[in-house]
């Protein structure tokens, strides 16, 4: 009998055990949530990103990537709005910081784009404002003569070509450097590029790209002609 007792008693100790919940566990784990809601506010921080105190670009790019680029916790990526709902209201800062004098802060921003670029199921309406942030930062001597439907290595000479001059001095041309110096940026800005691209060809929706197909080109032309080399891979 004192045997049978001891092993009830024992049974019973397990039973309440297992079903046994400590209140303070999940008072900490709600609290843990509550500061993570509360430390990102993307409206906040896209108020940043938009300030004209540059000091706060910086602040905003670095929280918009620990949230977008290195949080990849099933957890808290529930709890995160969706990339097409976020996209919808990142996409135009994020373009404008496109040109922001710290390359930190563009770099950031075009890594995330990418991501958002690569979800998005509904490119037509950024494509207005996405491309020519991109040949903004390339700014190609390269151009396309419509009227007779080539591409022109030098719009200066090719100008001048077209006013019957023969002979321009070569101190008279003028050799366009892309505004984006980083090597490694351009590189990104063709990542980006490329992102666009395959969206569209992945969705059958290539025909969103036809009235920037041009743009695009003078893009690829100019990497195929930049001093660093792996923009030369990338635009091959």
């Amino acid at each position: 009998m004192e045997n049978e007792y001891q092993s009830v008693e024992i049974s019973g100790s397990q039973r309440v055990s297992a079903t046994y919940s400590d209140p303070r566990a999940t008072q900490c784990k709600d609290n843990k949530n509550l500061q993570q809601e509360e430390a990102f506010s993307l409206a906040k921080v896209l108020n940043q990103l938009v300030s004209e105190q540059r000091s706060l670009h910086k602040k905003a790019a670095n929280a918009l990537e620990t949230q977008y680029l290195r949080d990849d916790s099933t957890e808290q990526a529930a709890d995160k709005p969706t990339i097409t709902a976020a996209f919808a209201e990142t996409a135009k800062p994020l373009f404008k910081r496109f040109n922001d004098p710290v390359g930190n802060v563009r770099e950031i921003c075009i890594r995330i784009t990418i991501k958002f670029i690569a979800e998005e199921e509904d490119l037509i309406h950024y494509l207005p404002y996405l491309i020519p942030a991109i040949t903004r930062r390339v700014n190609s001597q390269y151009g396309y003569d419509e009227e007779n439907q080539v591409f022109s290595r030098d719009q200066f000479l090719h100008d001048a070509f077209k006013r019957g001059r023969v002979y321009v001095a070569e101190n008279q041309v003028a050799r366009v450097k892309p505004d984006e110096l980083s090597e490694e940026i351009r590189l990104l800005l063709l990542g980006l590029l490329d992102a666009v691209l395959e969206n569209a060809f992945q969705r059958r929706a290539s025909s969103i790209l036809h009235a920037y197909i041009f743009d695009i080109l003078l893009v690829l032309i100019s990497g195929v002609h930049d001093d660093f080399h792996e923009v030369n891979i990338a635009s091959c």
